[in-house]
């Protein structure tokens, strides 16, 4: 009960600490800090490792939709497509054609392949766009925008004319960071949302890219099905009339382009856009920044008092008795900081573990990298890795008082005692000020008001205010 005691008062003191009573100076470096390289490169390694440990505890037969990659492999490119590029309209139709009739229950089938008009195959691309119009809710194309502006203008057209028929096209490209594929976000309009949306919707490639939150589904991305086409029609049919697909995404995973890291090894943009869809349909879903800063929060709090608990057992074990004993003194300084670290971030490992089973089993994902940054710059800042010791208070009360409402009432004071000053005059007693020394005149006392009113200020109102825009800003 003592320890529950301790994390709620730990918990609140935090709560009051970054909320009504906090620095601007602090909220200025963890602002600079998250916009750096090295927040981001580090709150994206925590993001892998929350997804890597989710698809660990995630059972894939629950799964209640098939998503199945069709992939064309360097032996399919350079025998069936002759290596050549843009791909053989002819050749696309017949593979196209294999793969519907192979999966006749999908819903859609997605292509990540560019199939807009080249001026060398003017026949093979009327038998194209003529097959794929007799069925057209059933097919997403990517919408691109390459080449000349004759070029350009060409596709435009041609992306209207099919639009206007029901076949829809979004955006072939996937948000990236650091060489990985963003993991919650993709671009508005892209191919995973089209495939979801009602048929003839286009997105635009000429328009702004932003970025909506999608997680990706971590079985997709880790081991999702992927069926190779080395050019064997006969063989791709059978194995799609085996599997019977929902979905189907057909792309291109020839060469070493189009290539992205993840948690899993390296994965083709389509195997990133199956699971993009994947995770959609999984109801994937983030936690908002609100519950992300209250679980930061939460994990302060308990670290609190953890490392409270842990600082006062060693320094009963190892504090020295004596000035002179220099070695025990060496060591409580040197292995102390290093045990907070090793506390802090076997946490963290657990708190990522035990969030990853709720993501594998909800689909609800709280990513831990905002919670990892909080405890670490906590450790480092606040505590000083251990130097400074961990405030504990004896009840609520006591805590609400020392750190919010007796601070705010001095700063109120202490203004209010300026506006006397400046209005009736100096007094002996303003400010408690020492007998025998002369009152605190007006240029003074005006100083002091000022001061007083940039503490509540920098202290309260700026920290209440920039805790609500985090907690309410979309991710």
């Amino acid at each position: 009960m003592t320890f529950i005691k301790d994390f709620f008062l730990g918990f609140l003191v935090v709560c009051f600490i970054k909320v009504f009573r906090g620095s601007v100076l602090v909220i200025g470096v963890s602002l600079l800090i998250s916009n750096t390289g090295a927040w981001r490169f580090f709150t994206s390694s925590f993001l892998a490792h929350d997804l890597s440990r989710t698809a660990h505890w995630t059972k894939t037969e629950l799964q209640p939709q098939k998503v199945v990659v069709v992939a064309i492999d360097d032996e399919g490119y350079q025998g069936y497509f002759s290596a050549k590029s843009p791909l053989d309209r002819k050749q696309m139709t017949q593979l196209l054609k294999t793969v519907a009739s192979s999966a006749p229950n999908a819903q859609r089938i997605t292509l990540d392949l560019d199939l807009s008009p080249v001026p060398t195959q003017p026949a093979g691309q009327k038998l194209l766009d003529a097959y794929i119009l007799q069925n057209p809710k059933l097919w997403v194309l990517p919408a691109v925008n390459s080449g000349s502006e004759a070029d350009k203008a060409e596709q435009k057209n041609w992306r209207s004319q099919l639009c206007s028929k029901g076949i829809s096209f979004g955006l072939p490209y996937v948000p990236n960071e650091f060489g990985y594929p963003k993991l919650i976000h993709q671009y508005q309009g892209g191919l995973a949302e089209m495939s979801l949306l009602p048929a003839g919707r286009c997105a635009d490639p000429t328009d702004e890219f932003i970025q909506k939150v999608m997680p990706l589904s971590p079985t997709t991305l880790s081991a999702g099905l992927v069926v190779p086409f080395n050019g064997d029609l006969k063989a791709l049919a059978e194995i799609l009339r085996a599997v019977d697909p929902d979905w189907v995404v057909v792309g291109g995973a020839w060469g070493n382009t189009d290539v992205f890291a993840t948690p899993f090894g390296d994965r083709f943009g389509v195997q990133v856009h199956a699971a993009a869809l994947s995770g959609a349909l999984e109801h994937q879903r983030v936690a908002p920044y609100w519950l992300q800063l209250l679980a930061a929060w939460i994990f302060v709090g308990i670290l609190s008092v953890v490392l409270s608990y842990t600082a006062q057992a060693f320094g009963r074990w190892f504090k020295p008795v004596t000035e002179q004993m220099t070695g025990h003194r060496f060591f409580l300084q040197t292995v102390h900081p290093l045990l907070f670290v090793i506390t802090t971030f076997g946490l963290l490992f657990l708190l990522s573990e035990f969030l990853s089973m709720l993501h594998a089993r909800t689909g609800y994902w709280l990513p831990s990298g905002y919670i990892a940054g909080v405890g670490v710059g906590t450790v480092l800042f606040t505590w000083n890795l251990g130097r400074t010791p961990t405030a504990t208070h004896g009840d609520y009360r006591a805590a609400w008082q020392k750190v919010v409402s007796t601070p705010i009432k001095q700063d109120f004071y202490s203004m209010v005692t300026a506006v006397k000053v400046l209005f009736s005059g100096p007094r002996p007693d303003n400010w408690g000020t020492p007998e025998g020394l002369a009152p605190i005149g007006r240029g003074r006392a005006l100083t002091e008001g000022l001061f007083s009113f940039g503490s509540l200020l920098v202290q309260v109102v700026l920290p209440f205010l920039v805790s609500l825009y985090f907690a309410l800003r979309p991710l």
